[in-house]
């Protein structure tokens, strides 16, 4: 009868403990998250949010434009952003804007611990806090990526996870066919998803997508809808 070496064993053995692991790594990277992907309204409104923030070029921008149109938003930041450039995440506050949590350093938190999840959250909720003297209870995880201890923890903390409808994340898509699907399929409480850096932007212009956001609100406000914060 043919006996396997010890050597050869303890390979098979690593082997299946990686095959495992990968498996379980997949299966809790699918795991959707427990969200709002649209507010419960037959109202004509809009949210439209903002990722990835405080951003000193493109945040300035957003701002102005959404002053010029008298419109409050809501911006998810990072807390390593929102340090590094508080005097904007101030000027978010002082203009009516909701600031929401994206976690402190912007890691996927879908493969982390309850402990590692919780001091993401914590300390980017504690930087806000002393910043504009208000706690978000809302959050999006970075990369949109959930898992069941990150929904466990949001319930635990008592805070909403808010997903989108439509989002700016397919760089095969034109700024202008950006714009028509959402005008093709506007419907009340839609949650619109733009982020605030440079490096998301439509594969064949290369525009990012602050810069389509003046015409985008016309083309909105032009079908008779509001826009509303969380």
């Amino acid at each position: 009868m043919y006996r396997m070496s010890g050597n050869f064993l303890k390979i098979l053995i690593f082997l299946l403990l990686v095959y495992a692991f990968s498996l379980s790594k997949i299966a809790t990277a699918a795991l959707k998250c427990e969200e709002i992907k649209k507010i419960p309204t037959t109202s004509k409104v809009i949210a439209l949010t903002f990722d990835d923030g405080p951003d000193p070029d493109i945040t300035p921008r957003i701002l102005e434009i959404l002053y010029k149109n008298n419109i409050k938003a809501t911006f998810f930041v990072v807390g390593e952003k929102a340090l590094l450039h508080s005097s904007i995440l101030k000027d978010i506050y002082a203009q009516g804007h909701t600031i929401g949590n994206h976690s402190f350093s912007h890691i996927a938190l879908d493969d982390k611990d309850k402990s590692t999840i919780k001091k993401e959250i914590l300390l980017t909720n504690l930087i806000i806090k002393i910043l504009t003297n208000s706690e978000p209870n809302i959050f999006r995880a970075p990369y949109y990526r959930c898992s069941k201890t990150l929904n466990n923890v949001l319930k635990e903390m008592k805070i909403k996870h808010i997903g989108y409808t439509y989002a700016d994340f397919n760089k095969k898509t034109k700024s202008s066919d950006f714009i028509k699907f959402i005008i093709n399929n506007l419907t009340p409480g839609m949650i619109i998803l733009i982020h605030e850096h440079k490096n998301i932007s439509f594969g064949y212009d290369k525009r990012p997508t602050v810069f389509i956001l003046e015409e985008l609100i016309q083309e909105i406000k032009q079908r008779g809808y509001e826009f509303v914060s969380f």
